[in-house]
């Protein structure tokens, strides 16, 4: 799968031009708890001249970054480069783990390192380098009954050169998270909300 994405306009007094684009490939084995291996490479530029007049660092407008670029929703699609292996299984019908790498780096190391909700550090000089760090990601989902599932999942973050050389408060960090999930739809013939068909856990595979 390839995605590509471009952006013209205007921000306040300045023009704005950007792109990014995304490449994956998986195969899933056709055996029991048919294993499956991903890869993708996230590519979104930044801006290698912060302050002239023109922004050339990607916006993704809805930066929704949870499924794509690590759970613990260090990073955006905005000047960055993200390489990305995932390995997932099913050994029952209603049980899927998956683990997934990410070895994230500054496309520009003259812009910032983005979040989904800010910009945590920056060197417009470029001297502490582009790469920022790996994360380590394991999930479970399990389907508790037609409408009902059960997820958890473990991230560690490992900071790389570029956190080390700016000297930032920032170390090997942990989170997880436990949810549960019931889903209803209406039924039109009787007014009544009902239990839906039963729902593919774990989301969309590459």
């Amino acid at each position: 799968m390839c995605e590509f994405a471009w952006q013209s306009g205007r921000q306040a007094h300045h023009r704005h031009s950007a792109h990014a684009g995304i490449v994956s490939l998986g195969y899933t084995a056709p055996v029991a708890w048919t294993p499956r291996i991903g890869f993708e490479y996230a590519y979104s530029p930044g801006d290698r001249t912060p302050d002239d007049s023109v922004v050339e660092t990607f916006d993704p407008l809805y930066p929704t970054t949870h499924p794509y670029y690590g759970i613990m929703d260090y990073f955006s699609w905005r000047n960055l480069r993200n390489a990305r292996v995932s390995l997932s299984a099913r050994p029952t019908t209603k049980l899927r783990l998956q683990l997934d790498y990410h070895d994230f780096r500054l496309a520009a190391a003259e812009d910032g390192w983005y979040s989904s909700s800010a910009k945590l550090l920056q060197d417009k000089t470029g001297g502490s380098g582009t790469h920022v760090g790996h994360e380590l990601d394991f999930q479970v989902d399990y389907k508790l009954s037609a409408r009902t599932a059960i997820s958890a999942g473990y991230g560690h973050f490992f900071p790389g050169s570029y956190v080390a050389r700016q000297k930032a408060q920032v170390a090997d960090s942990d989170w997880g998270y436990l949810q549960v999930s019931t889903a209803y739809q209406p039924d039109h013939d009787t007014g009544r909300w009902r239990p839906p068909r039963p729902p593919e856990i774990g989301g969309s595979e590459e």
